[in-house]
C-alpha cells in the first residue's frame, strides 16, 4: 500500500476510499455520511487529495484537507485547501499540523 511504501500510515487512524460508499467524493453528501457513520471529529479529520472536485465537497463538509498539485494549477486549489503540497512525497507531520494552523 501507499502509505506503508512512504512511511507515512502510522498518521492515520484509518484511510476510507470511496470504493466503501456508493457516493462520488464529488458529491458532498459522501463526506457528511462519512463523518456521521464514523461518529468523526472534525478536529482530527482530514481529507488528502489531487482531485479539485474532492477538496471542494470536503470543505463544504467542514473536513481540513490537503491538496496535491501534481502538476494542477496551484490557483485552483488555493481556495478549497488549508494546505498545498506538490507531491505525496512531501506529505509529512508538518503538513499535516498546518491544517490546524
Amino acid at each position: 500500500m501507499f502509505f506503508s511504501k512512504h512511511n507515512i500510515l502510522n498518521y492515520f487512524d484509518s484511510i476510507i476510499t470511496e470504493r466503501e460508499y456508493d457516493i462520488s467524493k464529488a458529491d458532498e453528501k459522501f463526506f457528511t455520511k462519512l463523518i456521521k457513520d464514523y461518529d468523526l471529529n472534525l478536529n482530527f479529520t482530514l481529507l488528502i487529495d489531487d482531485a479539485l472536485h474532492s477538496l471542494k465537497s470536503a470543505k463544504r463538509a467542514n473536513l481540513k484537507t490537503i491538496g496535491i498539485l501534481n502538476n494542477n494549477d496551484k490557483k485552483d486549489f488555493i481556495d478549497n485547501c488549508d494546505v498545498i503540497i506538490n507531491s505525496i512525497g512531501e506529505l509529512n507531520e508538518e503538513s499535516i499540523n498546518n491544517c490546524w494552523k
